[in-house]
């Protein structure tokens, strides 16, 4: 019997979310991280931010994602809330590439909700041999 796994830290993500308040601060943003031959594609679900409150942070491998997600309600004299689950939301990710990236080459597209980066790596420095005098 095969056995595939395709979310491979599901289970440490469910327990993280365990431990986590509901009304903790800062919500964990899910993310698909791809390797292909040139670059890394993340996808990362941000359901209820607007482009001008994501920030994307780089530097070499690392990658820092922050966002926020409001609600606005609008109760007029009179009106009562019957209910109000819908509440803001800040999201927030960081983790490491096995590459740096050439963050001067990074893009980043927001729509419907998931914010797509496109990280082209950075070749590989080479190391030099010293001439010991």
């Amino acid at each position: 019997m095969n056995v595939v796994v395709t979310r491979p830290f599901s289970l440490l993500d469910s327990m993280l979310d365990a431990l986590a308040p509901e009304s903790s601060e800062q919500t964990r943003a899910r993310l698909d991280v791809i390797e292909r031959a040139e670059r890394y594609e993340v996808q990362v679900d941000l359901p209820g931010a607007k482009k001008e409150e994501i920030r994307v942070d780089i530097h070499e491998n690392q990658v820092r994602i922050s966002a926020k997600a409001g609600v606005s309600r609008e109760l007029k004299e009179g009106d009562r809330a019957l209910r109000t689950e819908r509440h803001s939301t800040q999201y927030g990710r960081s983790f490491e590439l096995p590459q740096a990236v050439q963050e001067d080459a990074a893009k980043a597209a927001f729509e419907n909700g998931v914010l797509k980066l496109t990280l082209p790596k950075r070749e590989a420095r080479q190391g030099r041999r010293l001439q010991v005098s």
